[in-house]
């Protein structure tokens, strides 16, 4: 997604670069496609880094950086605290895609003094703002869902291999979801929401595609495959 988003603002005559809190530059670039845009890795230790604000604060002097996204509450934590001592300080845009992993009390506490610091904060969804300001994570936030660009991810053709293969009927609904197989994800959500829609009559049928910790029961779960 930050990829994405970075490749569409070059054409706008935008620098960007992706940064990495939690993998190296080396082998994230071989895991994805960086379309020209510079990948660097600031890696952060185990736990709470208390030395990592400094670090990022450097690197952002370096590259006299004009404005830092953060995607999800530990980037979010980590870029307020780094920003405050700027004499010349970015503009700092928080984005959650997704509940956080690590749910304490004092996770909270930062990410919502983090939050008020930012000079906007984003959701993906409505139920995700709802959820994390009833949680305590935010106080305030604006929703802009996630876009698809529908000219390079059009189906190849209308013939339906994928139904022919899985013997789904032409008017079944054949939903894909692409995340990671994590509890963060809600995949569970989903598969509700289908048995729910099988109920009234609609046929659905789902498919993940992904890696995670929730393949083995995913993998037997009804409606799924």
């Amino acid at each position: 997604m930050a990829l994405e988003l970075a490749a569409h603002a070059l054409h706008a005559g935008d620098e960007h670069q992706l940064w990495l809190l939690d993998a190296d530059a080396v082998r994230s670039v071989g895991d994805l496609d960086p379309r020209g845009i510079p990948v660097r890795g600031l890696r952060r230790r185990r736990g709470l880094d208390l030395g990592y604000p400094a670090r990022l604060r450097r690197a952002l002097n370096e590259v006299e950086a004009d404005a830092i996204h953060a995607h999800n509450d530990s980037a979010l934590v980590y870029s307020a605290w780094a920003l405050s001592p700027m004499a010349r300080r970015p503009r700092l845009i928080a984005t959650y895609h997704n509940l956080s992993a690590h749910d304490t009390w004092a996770s909270r506490w930062l990410a919502r003094r983090a939050a008020r610091r930012a000079d906007a904060v984003v959701c993906v969804s409505n139920d995700l703002a709802q959820r994390l300001r009833r949680s305590g994570w935010l106080e305030r936030a604006s929703v802009i869902g996630n876009g698809v660009d529908l000219r390079r991810f059009a189906p190849r053709s209308a013939g339906g291999t994928w139904r022919a293969r899985w013997n789904v009927h032409p008017q079944a609904l054949l939903i894909g979801c692409v995340a990671r197989l994590a509890p963060s994800k809600r995949h569970k959500d989903l598969i509700d929401a289908a048995k729910s829609a099988n109920a009234r009559g609609l046929r659905t049928h789902l498919v993940f595609i992904g890696e995670g910790p929730e393949r083995a029961s995913l993998r037997h779960a009804p409606v799924a495959r």
